[in-house]
């Protein structure tokens, strides 16, 4: 999947003994494209609701 999947995590880990979660976002936008910053936040947002949400 890709950041144009807002509620897809692409890949998920723990760090620190299980202290913290590591969630990874794929990205093959180019940086110079406009509608790069507004589809991470996007994603981030509907990754971020999930655990929220119940």
């Amino acid at each position: 999947m890709s950041v144009e999947h807002p509620n897809v995590i692409d890949a998920i880990g723990l760090k620190d003994a299980g202290a913290k979660i590591v969630m990874v976002v794929s990205d093959h936008l180019s940086w110079d494209d406009p509608e790069h910053i507004p589809l991470l936040a996007a994603n981030n947002r509907g990754i971020c609701a999930g655990p929220t949400a119940g």
